[in-house]
């Protein structure tokens, strides 16, 4: 099976422990050179990304196996030194990577992202929906970036057996997850069909129960009731333009 597009951008902001990757992120790829070693782009996004991920320091969000063999604190030093250098990372469309909800903005265009899914463990929803979140994104023109550390996290003690216990899904289920979601295609004109769609495809394959269709039918009826203004679908349509040239498409971009 070929390997779906994946980006860890937690190397390209220069940790101070070495070798680092979000929790979240698919285990048979963390040494995997190909989603972490690749050339920064300058580019310019036409508009403000919809969602923003900030980095934090000395105890930044990594899965119980990290914790459990790799030592901490932990901080990110930015993506490198010089006057003018570009310090967020945008990720181009087709390549995933987890974000969490811990430090996370969603901007108007992004908010029908927001629900969590309730049927999965808390250690495991946020990840289901950035890598959902992140299919459709695509569809309206849209990307994550990556912005440097913002806060310093002084995390409550956990139990990291527990935890580890906990992240079962994120384990066994993340490869399969991306490798679906890299296939799944829709031609739904409008993106609200979209996400009641994909939910429902994410049912039928085991990566969440009924009762998040439900709860995601009943978030998409809650947000037309408020008069939510879903975003266009803009398929094909590239929201940055890199400095010089079109770059491919396997390569990661910064603002």
């Amino acid at each position: 099976t070929a390997q779906p597009g994946l980006l860890n951008p937690y190397p390209s902001f220069r940790p101070t422990c070495g070798h680092i990757w979000p929790r979240g992120f698919p285990l048979d790829f963390v040494q995997s050179p190909q989603t972490f070693n690749r050339s920064l782009l300058h580019a310019q996004l036409s508009r403000p990304p919809a969602i923003q991920q900030f980095l934090a320091d000395e105890d930044p969000d990594v899965d119980a196996i990290f914790r459990l063999t790799r030592p901490l604190p932990c901080s990110f030093q930015g993506p490198g030194p010089g006057e003018g250098r570009p310090q967020v990372v945008a990720v181009p469309p087709q390549f995933f990577t987890p974000y969490n909800a811990q430090c996370t903005v969603h901007l108007y265009e992004a908010f029908w992202g927001l629900l969590l899914p309730v049927t999965v463990h808390g250690r495991v929803s946020d990840i289901w929906r950035a890598y959902l979140t992140q299919k459709l994104l695509w569809d309206v023109g849209q990307v994550v970036t990556f912005m440097p550390s913002h806060v310093v996290h002084d995390r409550v003690a956990h139990d990291y057996l527990k935890d580890f216990q906990s992240e079962g899904d994120l384990q066994l289920k993340s490869t399969a997850l991306v490798s679906f979601l890299a296939r799944w295609s829709s031609d739904a004109p409008t993106l609200v069909e979209r996400i009641e769609q994909l939910w429902a495809a994410l049912y039928m394959r085991g990566f969440v129960e009924l009762g998040d269709v439900r709860l995601a039918q009943a978030w998409i009826r809650d947000l037309i009731s408020v008069g939510y203004d879903f975003p266009e679908l803009q398929l094909g349509k590239i929201m940055w333009v890199p400095a010089d040239g079109m770059p491919s498409s396997d390569e990661k971009h910064e603002l």
